[in-house]
């Protein structure tokens, strides 16, 4: 039997073998980094392995995406919407624990959009559908709003809102408001990345949440 399941590693009693795991993990991030033949040979062998390990904690997902982010191929053939929604997940769990740690999952999206400065369609499309296109995920995104003195607003939730000024002076002391306003940056990334090379899915869709107006306001 295994020394213990992967829902477990969080236990403390388990803190050694978190620890192995998360080496283990970064030792394969540095085999395969700027060596494609590794990369290559990693995702054919192991991809599912890693794919299943995602957010317990042990860098698998961090791993997962250094592998995958410059090399179009492996992009193109081994994500799935199946993938997509795991990070939509651990991004929602990652928000109800006040926020942290939420935001390197959105990164994660970004890098998987873009392959050496190029857009990669196929994953532009799947976060699209997955993220914007789908209301069920809709709770994990923060909204802007401009309000009547032209202040921006941004809504967290249906009865938590800052306008974009408080936000940034809260963050100055609040470890809360801090993960708060990196999440934010990170979302628009994220929407910058999921629009290059004219991806007119999303485009069209967050033109409609975002438009020119607002954006230069």
């Amino acid at each position: 039997p295994p020394l213990a399941r992967l829902d477990q590693l969080s236990e403390k009693k388990y803190e050694l073998l978190k620890r192995m795991c998360r080496l283990c993990y970064r030792v394969i991030e540095f085999a395969q980094q700027n060596y494609r033949k590794n990369q290559e040979h990693i995702a054919n062998k192991r991809f599912s392995f890693m794919q299943n390990q995602i957010g317990y904690d042990i860098y698998a997902e961090d791993t997962v995406t250094a592998m995958l982010k410059n090399n179009r191929q492996l992009l193109e053939e081994h994500i799935k919407p199946k993938d997509i929604e795991v990070f939509v997940q651990l991004i929602r769990q990652h928000r109800k624990d006040a926020g942290s740690g939420a935001a390197r999952f959105l990164r994660h999206l970004s890098d998987l959009c873009v392959c050496n400065n190029q857009a990669i369609p196929h994953v532009q499309e799947l976060i699209c559908k997955t993220i914007l296109l789908d209301k069920a995920n809709e709770d994990i995104l923060l909204t802007t709003r401009r309000v009547d003195d032209d202040s921006i607003l941004i809504c967290v939730t249906k009865d938590k809102s800052y306008t974009l000024q408080e936000l940034a002076d809260l963050a100055d002391d609040e470890p809360a408001e801090v993960a708060l306003l990196e999440y934010y940056r990170c979302q628009l990334d994220l929407f910058s990345r999921m629009c290059l090379d004219r991806q007119y899915l999303a485009i069209n869709k967050l033109a409609e949440e975002l438009p020119i107006d607002l954006v230069f306001s």
